[in-house]
């Protein structure tokens, strides 16, 4: 029996299937009640079909992650006047932004992003969009100039998400005078916003709603400002990466989940009260700036946070024993590229499974415990003695990186024990003796041992 006659039928929901034959579609035209169609995540290909276009009632259609292409479906979806969310997102879908998008007036969620859209984005696309609350057309490749002053008549509007055109031009200042509109979130990497956005936050510092804003990688210069931080107490993503940024790094003064500010010019130490001000952070990320001074104990106190990122700094003194003896859901710790010393010896290395304190002046032996490490790199250290028998038991161990450090010795036989182990870098060591003939063919190994 077709599904046609479901006469009745008011949400129809296929998503996340192996559906292929966009020619069966033609089978729905008789849902005339059909206010939810929810085709995601299949492997429907070609165009949209006319047949959707007879789906009078549908508010919701959802085609996104498919294959299907041609231009934006919008003259075969003109008749569906009550539809208020759209979402097609990474299909194959191509051409320019079509102004009869204005001729929704009820529409409130548009999701064209991850698509292979092109061209100037029209000043009179949004005119007509008076009920819109969310646009997402990030990862496309739109190019020109373009002001977010074009929302100003859209009163409803909370979030906007453009990243990844990166042609596009934006100027966000120029909606300072919008003082009803609020927003929530707000995403803008690789758009070739306006460099002197952070150091002229007119606009940013309008805002009081900001849950999520992200600004990476768009060469912004200055100081971020405080009014950002302070006047938007629900924020709880905030990406700054890959700008010019200077200055110290100032906390907000409410919890926060993701805080990255990564690969800019910022200096000073780094702050001290982090786990009081932010107790909640998961995913923290300070490297590649010019930071100093000693990983302040706070950090370990940081109960949520499962990505520490600290890489490529100026930072000194010894690793904290607290952050890496476990009680923590830290996953991935990077402190590569600083000026850490001290010795790791009697650290207990129970957390995981990435750990990477390459490129420092660490001295001493090995830890015996890396019990659920996957990856341990300690690259370019000063490191010393035995590679530990005790590796031996790291059931998660799929990488093991101690190039460039002063080991000695035998490679040890229990490697030929580990067949999960993937990657084994020993170079420039003072190892001596034989390698193991029963090294397993899927081990990447680069040994400086003398081969007898």
């Amino acid at each position: 029996m077709s599904l046609g006659y479901l006469t009745s039928l008011e949400v129809l929901n296929l998503g996340s299937n192996k559906l292929n034959a966009s020619h069966s579609l033609k089978a729905l035209v008789g849902l005339k009640k059909l206010k939810t169609l929810d085709l995601s995540g299949n492997q429907f290909t070609g165009e949209i079909p006319m047949s959707l276009g007879y789906l009078i009632s549908l508010e919701v259609l959802d085609l996104s992650n498919n294959n299907l292409n041609g231009s934006l479906p919008l003259k075969v979806l003109q008749e569906l006047t009550n539809l208020q969310a759209m979402r097609l997102a990474y299909n194959q879908f191509r051409g320019s932004l079509p102004l009869t998008l204005g001729n929704f007036t009820f529409l409130q969620y548009v999701d064209f992003s991850g698509n292979f859209l092109e061209g100037t984005i029209s000043k009179q696309l949004f005119k007509g969009l008076v009920s819109l609350q969310y646009l997402d057309i990030s990862n496309n490749y739109l190019y020109g100039e373009f002001s977010l002053h074009s929302f100003s008549n859209i009163s409803k509007l909370e979030g906007i998400i453009l990243s990844n055109n990166e042609g596009l031009e934006l100027d966000i200042n120029s909606w300072s005078s919008v003082q009803q509109l609020q927003l929530r979130i707000l995403m803008l990497s690789s758009c070739k916003v306006e460099k002197n956005t952070i150091r002229t936050p007119t606009f940013l510092c309008s805002q009081h709603q900001l849950e999520a804003l992200d600004l990476s990688n768009n060469n912004l210069i200055g100081n971020v400002p405080t009014c950002l931080l302070n006047n938007n107490t629900k924020m709880e993503y905030l990406i700054l990466r890959s700008n010019i940024l200077t200055g110290t790094i100032h906390l907000p003064t409410h919890h926060m989940t993701i805080f990255d500010v990564s690969d800019n010019l910022f200096s000073g130490s780094l702050p001290s009260n982090i786990s009081m001000v932010s107790p909640t952070l998961s995913v923290l990320n300070f490297s590649s700036n010019n930071l100093i001074g000693n990983i302040p104990l706070s950090f370990a106190n940081i109960s949520q946070l499962s990505i520490l990122d600290l890489s490529d700094n100026h930072i000194s003194g010894e690793v904290p024993a607290q952050l890496v003896n476990g009680g923590s859901e830290l996953f991935i710790l990077k402190l590569s590229n600083n000026n850490l010393h001290g010795k790791i010896s009697g650290l207990n290395f129970t957390i995981g499974p990435y750990i990477n304190l390459g490129g420092n002046k660490l001295s001493g032996t090995l830890p015996s415990n890396i019990d659920g490490v996957g990856v341990l790199d300690v690259h370019d250290n000063d490191l010393s003695g035995l590679i530990p028998e005790t590796f031996s038991n790291a059931t998660e161990l799929f990488a093991l990186i101690l190039r460039g450090n002063h080991f000695e010795g035998l490679i040890p036989q229990w490697l030929c024990n580990k067949t999960d182990l993937y990657i084994l870098d020993l170079s420039n060591n003072n190892l001596s003796g034989s390698l193991p003939r029963c090294f397993p063919p899927n081990i990447w190994s680069n040994s400086n041992a003398n081969r007898k």
